[in-house]
């Protein structure tokens, strides 16, 4: 199971707080990449005004991308696909 990222958006008086998945979108639902690595050091997400990091999140790999594709074309070739109009796609 994948982490998750608090964040407390503070703005002219306001304060929001929100939670945000650290994992790859796949088959519905959030996953951790195949080898359990973060991005962090490849491509770090920092916020701009601070200039520290924000958080980590989940590298995909190869692998990963190949179950992704797996995944969405199972659901274009049973339940999604010619099943929703475009519109709804």
């Amino acid at each position: 199971m994948p982490s998750f990222f608090e964040y407390n958006f503070q703005a002219e008086g306001h304060s929001i707080k929100t939670k945000f998945s650290t994992g790859l979108f796949i088959n519905g639902k959030f996953v951790n990449g195949s080898n359990n690595t973060t991005i962090e050091y490849v491509d770090p997400v920092i916020n701009p005004t601070t200039g520290k990091l924000i958080n980590k999140v989940s590298e995909g790999t190869e692998k990963d991308v190949d179950r992704a594709v797996q995944a969405a074309q199972k659901a274009y070739d049973t339940t999604w696909g010619l099943n929703v109009c475009g519109v709804q796609r």
